[in-house]
């Protein structure tokens, strides 16, 4: 595709001149060898390049100064090492015009993930007894000292850009110590989001190109919302089929078979070619039985052999499931006239709320589970704009609210989804609040997080594997419960904590723990 790109540009007129090959630059890992091992080498000169194209991860995790300045009359120009002032950046007068960014990056990687442990080379005692990040000099001299080369290397190569990349990480070390200090995670990120581009007296377009913009970031977000309307002059025909399966249960064998037979006589009756999409994966109350390799699926492969087993042609259906690349940004279902939902596929709050982080805006859970089921049904031909019909199967667990507002935007054009009035709750408090009977426990979970802010990222990443460990005086005094301080008054807590976040709440006694028995 960005191959295609560069051949079509080529030839263009822009501002009344054609351009030339050497106007473009595709940065890609399928880019031409030479052009990359130039660009490796001397980056700085993609500040005089007309047209970059980049991929969105490229973009913010590569040198994003180097892309964002502009610089065509200057054979030799000098671009400064990053120092993470997006503010400072976007204010210069020698920025790029525009930004185009095809279709919302939602998969935004860190610029660097690197060891915490790491940063005991970077720290040194404080008068306190506590540790303080060294200086700019020192820091420096500790990584070509002590890490430079080694396996714990922020970068391994060592060509230019690398080169450059770890010097920002250098530089925003300071920046970031005392936060990464006071978290317990085990490995220190530095992000950059879309949002950060954005500042009053900025020199640059940020365009964003979103089919569905108007439900994802229209409304909420500091992006002005350009629509086209009408967007869609398919016919897209809903209709319900009956579906007795849960993803809290693996199946017995005969509720399976008959749920492969209704498929199976579903497409079958069908004309045209049918994308199948159901479940990745088995998830419990208790546990989550997850596919280990990545792009695999439990459930997809088994439905997938069994509807071969039953005699359906491989040519006219794919089996696919919720999340998948596939589902999101790809065309090449464009010649499918049908899609069937195999049950309700509810997206985890955390999703939605690195959603509001990098672009600063309000978007809730409804409001992305209803952009991210627009792009899924978008994937067969129904923004080919032809006028054909198409079909849309769903399995009965789908609120019928729900999919009433998917008839009418694609076949009215409007948006009459009612969502939830947006909420500014930290993700962690959305996902409390959604388990039953969450919500009294908000409070108490809200008051170990400001003990333990590495409590916030666990509970808004369902990371299971967390242990958090809180002596029985100091939790006493955080969240008095009357009475002996005893781990008995914490039991629903802790309870809570186990089985509906997976989560270990450890209370040692401490006078046992800080005076041990000789």
């Amino acid at each position: 595709m960005y191959q295609w790109i560069v051949d079509n540009l080529i030839g263009e007129i822009l501002h009344g001149e054609t351009l030339k090959l050497d106007d473009v630059l595709m940065i890609h890992s399928d880019a031409d060898f030479e052009k990359m091992k130039e660009y490796k080498t001397h980056p700085e000169q993609v500040v005089r390049i007309r047209i970059l194209i980049i991929t969105h991860v490229r973009f913010f995790t590569d040198l994003i100064n180097y892309f964002l300045l502009y610089e065509p009359n200057n054979p030799n120009p000098v671009v400064s090492v990053f120092d993470g002032d997006f503010k400072k950046l976007m204010q210069q007068d020698n920025l790029r015009k525009y930004i185009l960014l095809d279709e919302t990056p939602l998969f935004l990687r860190p610029f660097i993930t690197f060891s915490k442990g790491l940063l005991g080379v970077f720290s040194e005692k404080n008068k306190k007894g506590g540790y303080r990040c060294k200086s700019q000099t020192d820091i420096k001299d500790m990584y070509n000292t002590f890490v430079k080369g080694g396996s714990l290397d922020f970068y391994k190569g060592t060509d230019r850009v690398s080169q450059i990349k770890r010097d920002v990480v250098l530089g925003l070390i300071p920046k970031y110590y005392s936060e990464w200090m006071g978290m317990k995670d085990k490995n220190c990120n530095i992000h950059f989001y879309p949002s950060d581009l954005i500042h009053p007296g900025m020199g640059s377009h940020v365009i964003i190109y979103e089919g569905a913009g108007d439900v994802l970031l229209g409304k909420s977000s500091y992006f002005k919302l350009v629509d086209i309307i009408p967007k869609y002059n398919s016919q897209v025909d809903f209709r319900e089929f009956t579906f007795g399966l849960s993803r809290k249960h693996r199946p017995d064998n005969a509720t399976y078979a008959l749920f492969v037979k209704s498929v199976r006589s579903l497409c079958c009756s069908l004309l045209g070619k049918a994308l199948i999409v159901i479940w990745k994966d088995y998830r419990a109350d208790d546990e989550r039985t997850l596919t280990k390799e990545a792009g695999k699926s439990e459930w997809t492969d088994k439905l997938r052999e069994a509807l071969l087993t039953e005699g359906l042609a491989g040519s006219n259906f794919t089996v696919t499931y919720y999340g998948a690349s596939d589902t999101k940004s790809t065309n090449v279902y464009r010649d499918y006239q049908n899609i069937i939902l195999c049950g309700n596929w509810d997206l985890p709050p955390s999703v939605s709320g690195q959603l509001r982080k990098a672009y600063n805006s309000k978007t809730g859970q409804d409001e992305y589970k209803f952009w991210y089921t627009i792009q899924l049904l978008s994937r067969i031909g129904i923004r080919k704009n032809d006028g054909l019909k198409y079909t849309v199967y769903y399995s009965s667990d789908h609120p019928k609210k729900f999919i009433k507002s998917l008839d009418d935007y694609l076949n009215k054009n409007k948006i009459t989804m009612k969502s939830k009035k947006a909420t500014t709750d930290p993700v962690w408090m959305v996902r409390v609040k959604s388990i039953k009977g969450g919500s009294k426990y908000v409070d108490k979970i809200g008051k170990l997080i400001k003990y333990n802010p590495a409590l916030e990222k666990a509970i808004s990443n369902n990371d299971q594997t967390f242990q958090m460990d809180i002596p029985l005086n100091i939790i006493g005094g955080i969240i008095p419960m009357g009475g002996k301080k005893q781990r008995s008054n914490y039991k629903r807590l802790i309870d809570f904590m186990k089985t509906s976040l997976g989560i270990a709440l450890n209370m040692p006694n401490n006078r046992k723990s800080i005076n041990p028995k000789p």
